[in-house]
Order: C-alpha cells, then sequence, then structure tokens
C-alpha cells in the first residue's frame, strides 16, 4: 500500500500496483488540485538497516514527475507516502458583501492580508448620508460560535430550571417562562457580528480587522431616532433629542411595566456595544452614558419572576442584541 496526502483530488491510500511510479499515483488520486505546488513535494519512505526501519524524505519536483521525467517520477514502494504541498499564501476567492451607503456597493473579491478599511476605500468610501457609527460586520466564524454558544446557554438554563422545578414550590408560572425563553433562544438566528468602530478603523486606517472567510458588511443610512424595547407599555422608537434623557425615552413608552428590573437597564449602541446604566447616574447624561442617535434602550425582565434563574439576564440580553441587529441590517 501507499498512501498520498495534501492538494491532490483523492487523498488517501492505494494499492501499490507493480513497477508503479509517482505520475501513477497521482493519477489515481484523480490529479492535484490547482493549489498544488509543483516544484517541490515530499516522499517519505522507510529504509532498512542492521539497527532497523529509519524513515527517509525525497524531494520531487511534481512538475517534472508529471511530465516522467525519470529523475522525479521514481518508482514507489510499500509504505511510501507522498505529501503534495500548497502553494505559499495560495487563498481560495473569498468574497465581502458591502450593502448600504458605500458610493460602489457590491461584492468584492479580497486578498490575503486586505482590511477593513482598504475594503471601504476600494468601494469608494461612504456616501454623504452614511451612519458609520451603526455599521453591521459579520462573518461566519463568528455565526458559527454564537450558535455553540446559544446551545450551551440553553443546555445549561434547562439544568438550571429542572433543578428550580425539583426544589421549589409554587414555581410553574416561572417554569411556564422559562420554557418560553428556551424557544425562542433555540429558534435564535446568530447574526455574527464583530462590534466595530468605522470611524476610528478609517481615521487610522488601521489593520485591527483583517478581512476572512465569509463576511457581510452593511453601513446604514443616517439615523435619528431612539429604540426602547423589553419590559415597557409600548416598545416604540421616538426621534432623538440631544436634551432628552433614558427616562424620558421611557415615559413616552408609556413607563416600565411592574416586571421590569430598574437596576439592569442598558443600552444597546449602534455600532452593537453595550453600556450598562448604573441606577444612581443614569438620568445624569453623562459622556459615557449619553445617547446617540441609533442607540436602543433595553428594559429587561426582573429576574425576581423567574426565581432567581441566574442565566435569565444572559439570556435575554441575547436576544435583544440579536433583534437589534437583525433590525439594523433590515434597515428598520
Amino acid at each position: 500500500m501507499v498512501e498520498v496526502d495534501g492538494q491532490v483530488k483523492f487523498p488517501g491510500i492505494y494499492p501499490l500496483a507493480q513497477n508503479s511510479k509517482i505520475s501513477d499515483l497521482l493519477a489515481a488520486a484523480g490529479g492535484v488540485k490547482e493549489s498544488a505546488y509543483l516544484t517541490r513535494a515530499e516522499v517519505t519512505r522507510n529504509t532498512f538497516t542492521a539497527e532497523g526501519a529509519t524513515k527517509v524524505s525525497l524531494d520531487v519536483d511534481l512538475d517534472l514527475a508529471l511530465k516522467e521525467d525519470k529523475s522525479f517520477d521514481i518508482a514507489l514502494q510499500s509504505k511510501d507516502r507522498l505529501n503534495v504541498h500548497k502553494i505559499p499564501a495560495w487563498s481560495e476567492n473569498h468574497v465581502v458583501e458591502l450593502r448600504g451607503e458605500f458610493v460602489f456597493p457590491g461584492k468584492y473579491t479580497i486578498r490575503r492580508g486586505e482590511t477593513l478599511a482598504d475594503l471601504v476605500t476600494k468601494a469608494g468610501g461612504l456616501t454623504q448620508y452614511a451612519h458609520p457609527d451603526g455599521s453591521v460586520f459579520t462573518r461566519k466564524k463568528l455565526k458559527e460560535l454564537e450558535k455553540q454558544n446559544l446551545i450551551k446557554l440553553a443546555g445549561d438554563l434547562r439544568i438550571e430550571m429542572a433543578s428550580k422545578s425539583l426544589t421549589d414550590q409554587g414555581t410553574s408560572t416561572s417554569y411556564d417562562d422559562a420554557q418560553k425563553l428556551l424557544a425562542d433562544i433555540t429558534e435564535l438566528e446568530p447574526v455574527g457580528r464583530l462590534v466595530i468602530n468605522l470611524p476610528h478603523l478609517m481615521k487610522s486606517n488601521s489593520d485591527e480587522v483583517l478581512l476572512e472567510g465569509v463576511t457581510y458588511f452593511f453601513v446604514p443610512t443616517k439615523k435619528n431616532s431612539i429604540n426602547v424595547i423589553g419590559q415597557v407599555q409600548v416598545g416604540s422608537s421616538h426621534l432623538y433629542n440631544s436634551a432628552m434623557t433614558a427616562e424620558d425615552y421611557i415615559a413616552q413608552s408609556g413607563g416600565i411595566k411592574k416586571r421590569a428590573d430598574e437596576e439592569r437597564i442598558y443600552v444597546i449602541s449602534a455600532s452593537g456595544s453595550i453600556k450598562m446604566i448604573e441606577q444612581s447616574n443614569w438620568f445624569a447624561g453623562t459622556a459615557d452614558t449619553s445617547l446617540k442617535p441609533g442607540d436602543t434602550i433595553v428594559v429587561p425582565l426582573d429576574s425576581e419572576y423567574m426565581n432567581d434563574l441566574t442565566l435569565w439576564s444572559t439570556a435575554t440580553q441575547i436576544i435583544y442584541n440579536a433583534a437589534v441587529a437583525v433590525a439594523a441590517i433590515n434597515g428598520i
């Protein structure tokens, strides 16, 4: 038996035919891929001495071997292993989709090492109507990671919920609420959003965000609204007013419900970052807690109504944050 691995169409172990050479093995493996480095490959072979068996490596020029050059298209021996290397820095075509307020939106093929700032420049920059603070940058890998985290969170919540139902009395209402939350988590479609500061990246031409894999980038039109969701009488959006505080916007939404947790009210900024608002200063309007256009005020449910399920706050925050990101992408 002989083995071939690396940049061939069908790597694996093959029977060794009589007088079989490297070119024969490559033909059996379906040929080399486009990414194969033909200048140099490696054959690992067993050699036997009086002390025992040892491994030796033979360098092979695959380009000449495929042309049946006898110097490199050598005869194979049992247990030989051919490793076909990939061309250095080779990468498949990776496409990034740009939507929204770009001068030239569309799909762009990226090169290895290209940054987000480079891509925005390639797209002609942003239009005068762009809202860079509200940009949504997503990656497929982050989406898969979020999915795994949601599955783990749902499992942890299910265990804690079952434990509460066995140890506490009169928890049917909380158990029903938790079941609904569990259903929301398992049905939630991850966004895979990476929180970025686009104005900073563009100003400094930073290489902090390298492009990779399947990526989606959306820059919305300028927003002049503040959203209020969660445990308020009516979830709604309001025109931004720099003189108004979070308390004012919540009041315009009918005020908070009885089940609201006033001490854990937080803001999801347009960029996706989260700012907790301390009860002692959340109406103060300081620079760190001041609202900006496109922000979303979230009034969470008081965990006391869930019999102190410790995962409740985390779960609801994930759901709200994903909802805000999806709303941004849809231009709501």
